[in-house]
């Protein structure tokens, strides 16, 4: 007789559950509760215009990337291929502190909690992206962030905000905390100022005395966007030590192929001597002739790229598009370097002597 074991994955009784749910309700409540009393205190500080909280500043870090659905488009499902976006779940006046603007519908208020249909606020890349010619306040869209059970509705639309200097910015959904209180212990607290006196220092000595279980790293939105500076321009001095390391081994390449074609016909540009060619034709055709290498590798690297990037594109998301003006400067440069490497075996060809080569070869 066949033997065969079977798994039973069981989940708790109705009441368990119930139970497990009105707990994690209860430890969110919690979390939002001390949220709320951290952000009042740094309100009280004299020369303090707000307190706000946001879990992934501009300029900062954090946030999360989700897919989406758009009820009537699509279905929020396993395997799905769904576009995603950056959600920031924030306080009610966590975008007004930043200067983010209100283009459409209504803002994020202190009535949207736990209780109330879940709403979202979208940026305007956004909207230009799936809702283009058209109003989307009112729209739907289901998320795979804490809860993908219920579709949330578009309420509001904002400017665009950015990471780093020169990015794009990226398509963000805005959700208000108390509808998702479990990401209120990761927030980062903003706090603007009518003072320059009020420095991140005594802000933090502030938080340390009144909120001494809060771990604390201050910084400035100016010493952010320097921080993000730094990194942009050590990742293009990086890249571009990478690019000068390429464009010289390909000059030496083509420097090397040209040499050793030159030595390789020097009995053929002798002949050529010999019945009257002049130095110019033997040092133009060397040049054609690397000319017409070099713009073979430059089309086929053109191809190459331009199908990397939309292989990656698939993978990690959106990269910048075909820039025309950074491809004609590499190209140039390319083609620029890799003939000037073959001036020398040009003019090598160009300077053979006939008698000997062919004395020589004879």
């Amino acid at each position: 007789m066949e033997r065969r074991t079977f798994t039973f994955a069981m989940g708790g009784s109705a009441a368990e559950q119930a139970a497990r749910e009105q707990q994690n309700q209860a430890a969110g409540a919690e979390r939002l509760l001390h949220l709320q009393s951290t952000l009042e205190a740094l309100s009280a500080v004299p020369g303090v215009d707000s307190a706000e909280a946001i879990l992934g500043a501009p300029m900062g870090f954090g946030g999360s990337n989700v897919g989406y659905a758009i009820k009537g488009r699509s279905v929020f499902q396993s395997g799905a291929n769904l576009p995603d976006a950056e959600l920031r779940p924030v306080t009610p006046g966590a975008l007004a502190t930043l200067h983010i603007p209100l283009l459409a519908g209504r803002a994020i208020s202190p009535e949207d909690r736990a209780t109330t249909p879940p709403v979202l606020l979208i940026n305007q890349a956004l909207a230009q992206q799936q809702f283009p010619g058209q109003d989307p306040v009112g729209k739907q869209i289901m998320c795979g962030y804490d809860n993908v059970t219920s579709w949330w509705t578009i309420v509001g639309v904002t400017g665009n905000s950015i990471d780093e200097p020169g990015a794009v910015p990226s398509p963000t959904f805005y959700v208000p905390v108390a509808q998702h209180p479990w990401g209120a212990a990761d927030m980062q607290l903003l706090v603007r100022t009518r003072s320059a006196a009020i420095t991140p220092d005594a802000l933090t000595q502030h938080l340390r005395q009144t909120s001494p279980d809060v771990a604390i790293k201050a910084s400035t939105m100016t010493g952010n966007i320097q921080q993000q500076q730094r990194t942009s321009v050590f990742r293009s001095v990086l890249f571009a030590g990478f690019a000068a390391v390429s464009i010289l081994l390909s000059a030496a390449g083509m420097y090397g192929v040209m040499a050793y074609t030159v030595a390789q016909r020097s009995f053929e540009f002798g002949l050529r001597f010999a019945l009257g060619a002049q130095k110019g034709q033997v040092f133009g055709a060397v040049l054609r002739r690397a000319l017409l290498l070099t713009s073979t590798g430059l089309v086929l690297g053109i191809a190459l790229s331009l199908s990397v990037t939309r292989v990656f594109s698939s993978v990690v998301g959106k990269l910048p598009g075909f820039d025309p003006a950074a491809y004609a400067a590499a190209l140039g440069a390319v083609l620029a370097l890799t003939m000037l490497a073959t001036l020398v075996p040009a003019n090598r060809a160009a300077r053979v002597n006939p008698n000997e080569v062919l004395r020589g070869d004879a």
